[in-house]
């Protein structure tokens, strides 16, 4: 493949890359700022994403295969 096509597939990949990323963190800032968190919502929210980050960090100490 010439390297004009390949850069060009690449930055393709990039743009649909962003954009879908972008496109869920629009729709994160528009659906969390028509209803604001009550504190109590905001505490699971919490500790559900730190148990999230905890069990990803244990997978990574032991089980790095399971994320390939």
């Amino acid at each position: 493949m010439p390297s004009w096509k390949y850069y060009g597939y690449l930055g393709l990949y990039n743009l649909a890359y962003i954009f879908d990323a972008s496109l869920m963190v629009m729709i994160a800032v528009v659906t969390l700022s028509r209803r604001k968190l009550q504190e109590r919502a905001g505490h699971w929210l919490k500790l559900t994403s730190g148990l999230v980050m905890a069990g990803l960090g244990a997978i990574l100490l032991l089980q790095p295969k399971w994320l390939m």
